[in-house]
């Protein structure tokens, strides 16, 4: 993260809203990074254990914030209402150096909003949303409310910049996160053939994704499967 917008303030809080296991993974790493480059520095928001044990001060359980889909967000909306409220105090009261929004973009974005529209503080946005793929509109809150533009993927930089906006790759956080295991390790703890095919299936981290996803992604390897017997499947979950 550019020094530019960590060294704004004599503050050395930062305020940090990750709403998902990934992000708090994420969240985990980058505040480790900041802590490397000020040492003092002191964490608020919202988050997981892994960010709570990285030290941050979290406003609420991230287990909470864990919903999808327009039904389960209209039947918890007054939850997200007073959130919203209780985060918005939180700033007013610690005034952070800077206000850190992984993902999340539901309730990120619309937070952004309603910050810019009360106080003056850099807000920096850490693994863009998926406006590429769908909701590209939401493109205009970025360009007003975001001052700094943080993405995982190349071609995203390059989206960004063909719609106006200055934003820098940084690369895919879970290069960071993760320590390869050999091949040959892994598929002897797993059982699995070295020399035949390997396909993993990534379903998602929350509960309502894997209601969701899961029985097609099995449909899918069933398929597979068919077609192809040695093809060998590994499924990745959340803890």
């Amino acid at each position: 993260m550019s020094n530019k917008f960590i060294k704004q303030k004599n503050s050395s809080n930062f305020f940090i809203i990750a709403g998902e296991q990934s992000a708090d993974n994420h969240g985990a790493v980058l505040m480790q990074s900041i802590q490397e480059l000020i040492p003092n520095a002191t964490f608020s928001g919202i988050g997981g254990k892994k960010m709570v044990a990285s030290g941050l001060i979290s406003l609420e359980n991230i287990d909470k914030l864990a919903v999808m889909g327009f039904v389960e967000v209209i039947k918890h909306l007054s939850f997200f209402q007073e959130l919203t409220h209780r985060v918005l105090k939180e700033i007013k009261s610690i005034q952070p150096i800077q206000i850190i929004l992984i993902d999340y973009p539901g309730f990120n974005l619309r937070l952004a909003k309603k910050i810019k529209t009360q106080f003056d503080i850099l807000i920096t946005y850490y693994i863009s949303p998926q406006l590429w793929a769908w909701k590209e509109n939401r493109i205009n809150i970025i360009r007003n409310c975001v001052d700094q533009m943080l993405v995982i993927f190349p071609f995203e930089e390059r989206w960004y910049k063909k719609h106006g906006i200055q934003a820098r790759f940084v690369g895919h956080p879970i290069f960071d996160e993760w320590t390869p295991t050999p091949k040959y390790d892994l598929c002897k703890l797993l059982r699995l053939n070295p020399d035949e095919p390997i396909l993993t299936l990534f379903p998602g981290s929350r509960k309502q994704e894997l209601s969701r996803h899961l029985p097609l992604f099995i449909k899918v390897a069933q398929k597979l499967r068919d077609k192809n017997h040695k093809i060998q499947f590994i499924l990745g979950l959340a803890p």
